[in-house]
């Protein structure tokens, strides 16, 4: 019989989201969760290592390290981060001058997200 070792690496024992489940992985379109999801990575103290390790192996599914799937694409890609003036979380530029992540742009112009 064969015995399957896996490693997990020491940070995953203080994931914010650890015990979570599907909530760090909203439905496409579910803009409501991907905010709760992103809401955790800002409070969690591993958010950098997750991040670092998602792109490391290349995982684009759900939300790690404060980011979704598209997002870390466009960081795996060369693009940079940057902080939210508003909200203080985490987003990717995706135009020239943006200041605010897409749900602090949507309320400001008065479109809930």
């Amino acid at each position: 019989m064969n015995t399957v070792v896996i490693s997990v690496p020491r940070w995953h024992r203080f994931a914010r989201c650890d015990g979570l489940g599907d909530a760090m992985f909203p439905a496409k379109g579910d803009r409501a969760g991907e905010i709760a999801a992103k809401r955790e990575c800002r409070r969690c103290v591993v958010a950098a290592d997750c991040l670092r390790d998602a792109l490391e192996v290349g995982d684009f599914e759900g939300v790690r390290g404060g980011f979704n799937g598209p997002e870390r694409r466009r960081l795996a890609a060369g693009a940079q981060p940057r902080n939210c003036e508003r909200c203080q979380g985490w987003f990717v530029v995706q135009w020239p001058g943006q200041i605010r992540c897409r749900g602090c742009s949507a309320r400001v112009a008065g479109r809930q997200p």
